[in-house]
């Protein structure tokens, strides 16, 4: 297991922010990233990395029971590009929603700094 100072955050807000803007496209991607900073009072990235159940609750209380289908598709195409190590996308989304810290560390710990992100 990592310690957080091993763990490559930047690589991790940035592989996030890519797949949203390849997901949803960079309109939609803005108004997302606002009413999840006024939502979670904070950058949405950064939350993702240390609170990620309240980034799972910001994205619900935006698209409803749509967020599990935004994650899936989200952890999907992260996979596909390399972003994260392959897996099963519904359990990265659980890893995701469980609160407990043994659950965000081994979401942070699928994410392959290695790979460099091109956009």
């Amino acid at each position: 297991m990592m310690s957080d100072e091993l763990i490559n955050k930047e690589f991790i807000k940035n592989s996030v922010r890519v797949t949203l803007k390849m997901i949803l496209g960079e309109a939609s991607l803005a108004a997302l990233e606002f009413h999840l900073t006024n939502l979670l009072e904070r950058d949405p990235y950064e939350v993702f990395c240390n609170t990620p159940q309240d980034f799972y609750e910001g994205l619900r209380s935006i698209f409803g029971k749509g967020a599990d289908i935004v994650l899936e598709v989200m952890f999907s195409t992260m996979a596909q590009k390399g972003f994260i190590k392959s897996v099963n996308p519904a359990q990265a989304a659980r890893l995701l929603k469980t609160s407990d810290e043994q659950s965000r560390r081994e979401l942070l710990e699928l994410f392959k700094p290695s790979k460099v992100s091109k956009q």
